[in-house]
């Protein structure tokens, strides 16, 4: 099928790629963040911090931040 300049839409590059979330060489300037979160979670589900909230644009490392967090 055509796009309206007529060029094939099958020929466009697929964004996906299914490597997201994998652990960078090295995490560099995150750690007073997963400190916070850390110790955010420590408080508790009653405290007002104990929920975070990750925003970012695909692939800022929201994910390997959550996974950092389980370390």
């Amino acid at each position: 099928m055509s796009n309206l300049l007529g060029e094939d839409d099958t020929s466009q590059q697929n964004l996906f790629t299914p490597d997201f979330g994998q652990p960078p060489y090295s995490c560099v300037g995150r750690d007073d963040m997963l400190r916070d979160i850390r110790s955010d979670l420590g408080a508790g589900p009653r405290d007002p911090r104990f929920t975070s909230l990750l925003l970012g644009p695909r692939g800022s490392g929201k994910t390997v931040t959550l996974k950092e967090l389980t370390h």
